[in-house]
């Protein structure tokens, strides 16, 4: 059974779309728009996943450090803000 990590991040509405393909195409995250309020004017909130075989505290940490370090990559290049990470089903 695997366990789909889901972490919240909110970026520039305008480069939302961007963002989501390049995630998607140079590094394999799914996302979609979540339908939380953004806390800035002008962001939109995205929600990104990945599945993991298993599930630990350490584990979810690596996943957040690692979809960050994916958003500030030279491919992507996407303004972000925002932590954290829970497990679905």
């Amino acid at each position: 059974m695997t366990l789909r990590v889901v972490m919240r991040r909110e970026v520039p509405r305008k480069t939302a779309r961007r963002t989501m393909w390049r995630m998607w195409s140079m590094r394999g995250y799914s996302s979609r728009p979540c339908p939380h309020e953004p806390a800035q004017v002008g962001w939109v909130a995205l929600e990104f996943w990945v599945e993991a075989p298993i599930a630990s505290r350490e584990i979810l940490a690596s996943y957040e450090w690692e979809l960050d370090d994916a958003l500030l990559s030279r491919e992507v290049r996407a303004e972000f803000v925002g932590s954290g990470s829970r497990l679905e089903a």
